[in-house]
């Protein structure tokens, strides 16, 4: 299968293929066909030649005034308005400015890595006549919104309104209870979001950076033809969330509260909140939820002790095994909380990029506890790697009640000349742990080639070069084979994204 319109990153691959590379500082090729979309007011397209790095600078100016109204850099397939579309790129960022009735143009610069490749010219589009809308004709503006922590809730009707094309959300943090807007701090924004659905900037980058405190969220929505309709106003500020785990944690420690009671009052704080601050400790650290954890989970009897099956008993040494808020969920009456580790329930075929050699299939459950499926206070386990098993390797995969499979994201930690792995569940059921294994191109003599430990949906391309210029590229209808001539072999995955070094065809 030849492929006629190639993503720019795959493009950006075989430019950095080519023996061009070695030749030294090469200058990107420069972006081309800059027009203003017809059809969607304010909307960009562009296409660029190559070579291509994945990176772009796109600025927006008004006619006559050196300074740009907005400028950001770009990464491939980043756009607002959609992905990257076969050689196109598409990015809407005039609906959110309120600009007057203007002449407008945008530029654009691909960006090098300064290493093999240097920037290319920035380029200029023509001008854009805009002509604002008249009064009384912004969008509504939406009533504040609510946390279902830690996700934003609000009225969003970009489903249902033609003429709202999504919202703007900017998320705010104060150190106390804010008691005007004024108290409140912008901590970041994304560019869009829907409602309802989760946001890994947020949980990933505001969180870990702000910490304990109280958090707000505003949106705004955007005009899906800034000709016709204003956006907008900024929502006014949702009701603050108290983020602060460890310090419920001691509250609720220092309360001498009942047993029942405890349980409760640890199982109000949600999963959500308990599961980031769990992930967040770091082995070895003072203080953290673990330890706040393992202090209430004193007051109810102590940790639950682990179980191991006696066929795996040589992988996981029980004395080397802990669990951290397991009695804190509600127990089923039977006794107390008992980790137990056994056979798998069920077989589970391994991904070819996970070592099948090495892998340990085992089932974990919360035995004496009511729901050890669906937890209502995440856990903390630990496990001993198991000897053969590199540590910077390590894959544990979570087999979920639903019938899918997940890679749980762990840490790891040396002790007394022992390598553990730490990790937080929300539920049990059957896990592997095995190594994740680099994927390979593999050739011969004669033109043989075969793919190792290529992960599902992954495609191997050729290319065909004369003398350092490209020629042609096919898509390869099996992983391994023969080929005559000369030519280099990518293996890509389903977003064409490299997944090893590339590797050359030996005639």
């Amino acid at each position: 299968m030849k492929c006629k319109l190639l993503p720019a990153l795959l493009l950006a691959l075989l430019a950095l293929a080519t023996p061009a590379f070695a030749a030294g500082f090469v200058p990107l090729g420069n972006p081309v066909n800059l027009q203003w979309d017809k059809d969607h007011p304010g909307l960009v397209r562009w296409e660029t030649a190559q070579p291509y790095q994945g990176f772009c600078y796109l600025s927006f100016y008004q006619e006559n005034d050196p300074s740009p109204i907005w400028s950001a850099q770009l990464e491939h397939g980043a756009g607002e308005s959609g992905p990257f579309e076969a050689s196109y790129f598409k990015y809407h960022a005039l609906a959110s400015q309120d600009l007057p009735s203007g002449n407008y143009f945008f530029t654009v610069q691909n960006l090098g890595d300064g290493t093999a490749y240097s920037d290319s010219a920035e380029v200029s589009s023509g001008v854009y006549a805009y002509v604002e809308p008249g009064p009384n004709t912004a969008l509504e503006t939406p009533a504040a919104g609510h946390w279902e922590w830690p996700i934003a809730v609000w009225d969003d009707r970009q489903d249902t309104d033609p003429d709202v094309d999504g919202y703007l959300v900017e998320y705010g943090w104060s150190k106390t209870e804010a008691a005007s807007p004024d108290e409140i701090c912008g901590a970041g924004s994304t560019a869009r979001l829907r409602s309802g659905k989760r946001n890994d900037f947020f949980e990933e980058q505001i969180l870990s950076s702000f910490g304990a405190g109280w958090y707000y969220f505003r949106v705004r929505p955007v005009s899906a033809n800034i000709e016709a309709r204003r956006c907008g106003e900024w929502s006014g500020w949702s009701q603050g969330y108290h983020q602060d785990a460890l310090g419920a944690l001691d509250a609720i420690l220092n309360a001498g509260l009942p047993a029942d009671e405890l349980r409760g009052a640890v199982q109000a704080l949600g999963p959500a909140e308990l599961k980031s601050a769990l992930a967040a400790d770091i082995p070895g650290a003072p203080t953290g939820a673990a330890e706040a954890l393992s202090n209430l989970e004193a007051r109810l009897g102590g940790p639950a002790k682990p179980e191991v099956a006696p066929e795996l008993q040589s992988v996981f040494d029980a004395a080397k095994v802990s669990i951290v808020g397991a009695a804190l969920n509600d127990p089923s009456g039977a006794g107390s909380p008992i980790l137990s580790i056994g056979k798998p329930q069920a077989d589970h075929v391994l991904d070819a990029v996970y070592d099948s050699a090495l892998a340990v299939n085992f089932s974990m459950t919360l035995l004496n506890t009511v729901t050890p499926h669906d937890l209502a206070v995440p856990v903390k386990v630990t496990l001993p790697v198991p000897t053969g098993v590199n540590p910077d390797f390590l894959a544990i995969l979570h087999y979920r009640a639903d019938g899918g499979c997940e890679e749980v994201l762990h840490t790891v930690f040396e002790r007394g000349g022992q390598w553990y792995a730490s990790f937080v569940l929300t539920g049990f059921s059957d896990f592997t742990l095995t190594e994740r294994l680099g994927a390979a191109i593999q050739t011969t003599p004669g033109g043989g080639y075969q793919a190792v430990n290529a992960p599902t949906g992954a495609r191997l391309l050729l290319a065909r070069y004369e003398g350092t210029r490209f020629r042609s590229l096919e898509v390869l209808e099996s992983l391994s084979g023969t080929l005559g001539g000369s030519g280099r072999l990518f293996l890509l995955d389903g977003e064409y994204r490299p997944l090893c070094p590339a590797g050359d065809l030996q005639p």
